[in-house]
């Protein structure tokens, strides 16, 4: 179960199986492009992923794959 309690969303899995959501946005479609992005990138794993914060709040992700494969993210 995943919930946004900020929005009103949530979203899970009924029975391992199917899909089940509630909320005005569509927090599953949010969960399944996750996952088809993580899919197109190889499937990196989690320890190529680092995070970065500066002295004036800005955030970045960064995945870089052993390839030399580098991808960011400013969040």
């Amino acid at each position: 179960m995943l919930d946004d309690p900020g929005f009103s969303f949530w979203a899970g899995l009924h029975l391992g199986t199917t899909a089940v959501r509630s909320g005005p946005g569509d927090l599953w479609e949010a969960i399944e492009a996750a996952h088809r992005s993580w899919l197109d990138q190889n499937r990196p794993r989690r320890e190529w992923f680092t995070l970065a914060a500066d002295p004036d709040g800005r955030q970045v992700v960064g995945c870089t794959a052993p390839d030399g494969t580098s991808l960011r993210w400013e969040l």
